[in-house]
């Protein structure tokens, strides 16, 4: 009886190596669309909320509130919370629906498969974030305001076509109804107007 013998193939390391580094770049080129559009959606949400926290300081400044740089604050926190929560109800969603509702075997994988619930945990962060900033900037900013006083003067209803406008409110502490009249006349305003609210 002949001896038994078995054949054993051994790749060069140069060609592994090669074939390796080619199936990892092709892996890596798979998934850099979705690194660049994370990259892109974290910088412009960034940008975004920069420049909403800067608008609402603003706007709280404008409106002589003393604590304006805590609502200012209120707003990033908003986010926060609202892109927690989404994270929060994206992960558990998918959690129930695999674990409990439908539990389906795919691919092998256990019920609870968490890495395949990162990209809808993600996107739902960046939608409620998005929503927490849009929709809490105008509530912070008390917007959309539908009605104001200076909707009742005729000279206001130029302003959006051909006019300058400017409106000093009352609850300014330095709103003196004859003093800012003769100040704003004194200025060369064109008209000057008290309205009541």
């Amino acid at each position: 009886m002949p001896p038994a013998t078995s054949t054993v193939t051994v790749w060069p390391k140069a060609i592994f190596d090669a074939a390796a580094k080619t199936a990892l770049t092709a892996r890596a080129a798979d998934y850099a669309p979705h690194v660049l559009a994370a990259a892109l959606i974290f910088f412009v949400g960034a940008a975004a909320a920069r420049v909403l926290q800067r608008q609402l300081l603003i706007s709280a400044v404008n409106f002589g509130l003393q604590s304006a740089r805590l609502v200012a604050g209120a707003a990033r926190w908003l986010v926060l919370v609202m892109a927690l929560m989404g994270g929060a109800v994206g992960f558990g969603l998918q959690w129930w629906v695999h674990t409990s509702a439908y539990p389906l075997v795919i691919s092998g994988k256990p019920f609870f498969s968490w890495p395949a619930f990162i990209p809808v945990t993600f996107e739902l962060s960046v939608l409620f974030g998005a929503l927490g900033a849009v929709f809490g900037m105008l509530g912070l900013n008390r917007l959309p305001m539908h009605y104001h006083p200076l909707f009742r003067s005729k000279v206001f209803d130029r302003v959006t076509d051909d006019a300058f406008f400017i409106s000093i409110e009352s609850w300014d502490p330095r709103f003196d109804s004859s003093a800012t009249g003769k100040w704003l006349e004194s200025l060369g305003a064109r008209s000057v107007e008290l309205v009541e609210s």
